[in-house]
């Protein structure tokens, strides 16, 4: 899918693919600069890069489960830049099969554009043609910006996880959310 956003950048979503290694290294090691300075963004990774090898895995995995119906993928692409990155991977028991962790990440400069919601709209629906039926997720209690686009995109809040994240000795708590699909 294709669109322009409101600055006039033209924006492609689609699946990753194996040649996106690099554009997917560049994508992490800019958020986890931004972690540094925003204790908003939910990113928990503790490095400061990201090997090439490490985000080689993580796409292996992505392709993998993707292949064989256990996850679903949308990438925001501006050029040859990722922009955005989200996924939902079912879990593993049989017995919570039907159920789907979602993670999303869009670089500083792309959010409130309306990015998020297009990106979700596309990986909900490809998620239930897997027969992905209830998806879970978690956000921080301060990002208000990104609970009221899971609000928008039909998430119920759950319950509140009381100090789950500390960054630079401040506890922030947790939102647990899901979505009936």
């Amino acid at each position: 899918m294709r669109f322009t956003l409101r600055r006039k950048e033209r924006v492609t979503l689609r699946s990753l693919r194996k040649g996106d290694l690099g554009a997917c290294t560049k994508f992490v090691n800019q958020l986890v600069r931004e972690r540094q300075t925003n204790p908003l963004l939910g990113v928990t990774l503790d490095r400061l890069h990201t090997k090439k090898q490490e985000e080689e895995e993580y796409l292996t995995r992505v392709l993998d489960g993707i292949a064989k119906d256990e996850g679903v993928n949308v990438a925001a692409f501006v050029g040859e830049q990722m922009v955005g990155n989200c996924d939902i991977f079912r879990r593993k028991p049989s017995d919570v099969r039907h159920t789907g962790l979602l993670g999303i990440a869009i670089l500083d400069g792309y959010r409130g554009l309306g990015l998020g919601q297009r990106m979700l709209g596309i990986l909900l629906g490809r998620a239930k043609e897997i027969g992905v039926t209830l998806v879970e997720l978690e956000v921080f209690a301060n990002n208000e910006r990104a609970i009221h686009l899971y609000r928008k995109r039909g998430f119920k809040v759950v319950g509140k996880i009381p100090r789950k994240i500390m960054r630079k000795g401040e506890y922030t708590d947790a939102i647990a959310m899901y979505a009936q699909l």
